[in-house]
């Protein structure tokens, strides 16, 4: 297993979607995925298969990731295609940083 991290800053004051892809080397399994850092509940996050086609976890609040108070990683379990994902991000503005981090299997 391997813990993968996205790093996510945001300061804008307007609203905003961004759409990326993301590479997990040569780990195709989502395990699990979590939230650590600060928002001020103004961001959604959304995560899809590689093309982008499918659902691994539909918008979001990123706050519903985020570790800490009794909550865990987000247990996926989920197999994903060419050791890619798509991750939207929906930024309803205002201050956001921290990082989504992915535990991975082979």
């Amino acid at each position: 297993m391997r813990r993968f991290v996205y790093p996510v800053n945001l300061t804008s004051t307007s609203s905003s979607d961004k759409t990326e892809s993301l590479s997990f080397d040569d780990y195709n399994k989502i395990v699990s995925v979590a939230w650590v850092g600060k928002s001020e509940n103004n961001l959604d996050v959304e995560l899809r298969t590689h093309n982008g086609k499918k659902p691994i976890v539909d918008f979001v609040p990123i706050e519903f990731l985020k570790l800490g108070s009794d909550r865990t990683e987000l247990e996926l379990n989920h197999p994903i295609e060419n050791n890619q994902i798509k991750i939207k991000l929906s930024h309803g503005g205002g201050a956001v940083k921290g990082s989504l981090v992915f535990t991975m299997e082979k």
